[in-house]
């Protein structure tokens, strides 16, 4: 989702783990997190030098399945000076489409679909130059489908999205290359709905979220003052709850591949 991962800027996502038989030591915690031993004194001692840079984020790494580092450095909000904590709430852009695809496999797992299954199984009568196409091509990107087909808060519906989808002309001869498409993984997330019979973020809140303890996540966040806002070149993005979105979320050019807080 190359637009959106412009517009987040400099907040950065840092998923590290870390394998070691050392021990962690408490070294202190502060109200922006917390660093534990050795290790995590250097790692903290890194990325605050990179605030000096404008680097905002926050990094969560474990070593030895302890948490040696969980902490936010620089701002989240730069006009009022608000800090990044480890549990400011940020976009996280395209990684939103591992989730998508978790869906898909949790879904196959229920017995409700094979990701060899044709997408003419879910989405209807389809296109003969499309007919070949399985869950598993728009989940590899090797669909043939283009990347995007409009804005990402662009107010279209499911059926719409499906609909254009459906009339675009194809890359590539389905299965035959690589091609990185959004477009595929707005498809996957209308199989998500139409194979549960339920709204996708529903979907994986019921299923992937909450057995997980993930409470914080998903499009509609409890803590909606805490999310860190993006910056371009040109200035403040806001966050994405500043932009355009459906009631459920956000509309479907952004659907599946994007948009998860």
């Amino acid at each position: 989702m190359p637009r959106m991962e412009r517009a987040i800027g400099r907040v950065l996502l840092l998923s590290l783990l870390f394998t070691g038989a050392a021990a962690c030591q408490v070294a202190g915690a502060s109200p922006r997190g917390e660093v534990h031993g050795p290790l995590g004194e250097s790692l903290d001692r890194f990325f605050s030098r990179l605030e000096a840079f404008g680097f905002s984020g926050s990094a969560l790494v474990a070593q030895g399945g302890q948490i040696v580092l969980d902490k936010g450095y620089g701002l989240a909000d730069r006009e009022h000076g608000r800090p990044y904590t480890a549990r400011t709430i940020f976009d996280i852009a395209s990684i939103s489409k591992q989730f998508t695809a978790a869906a898909i496999l949790k879904l196959e797992q229920e017995g409700r679909l094979k990701v060899e299954d044709p997408i003419g199984k879910f989405l209807g009568t389809v296109p003969a130059d499309k007919a070949p196409i399985t869950l598993h091509m728009l989940l590899t990107h090797t669909s043939g489908l283009p990347d995007l087909l409009g804005d990402e808060y662009e107010p279209v519906s499911r059926p719409e999205m499906v609909r254009r989808a459906m009339a675009a002309d194809l890359v590539h001869v389905p299965g035959r290359r690589f091609l990185y498409s959004n477009l595929g993984y707005n498809l996957l997330a209308a199989v998500v709905e139409i194979a549960s019979g339920k709204p996708y973020e529903q979907y994986l809140k019921e299923r992937l979220w909450e057995p997980a303890g993930l409470r914080h996540t998903g499009f509609h966040v409890p803590d909606r003052e805490d999310v860190a806002h993006g910056y371009t070149p040109t200035g403040d993005w806001g966050t994405p709850l500043d932009h355009p979105w459906a009631p459920d979320g956000p509309y479907w050019n952004l659907r599946g591949n994007g948009g998860i807080l």
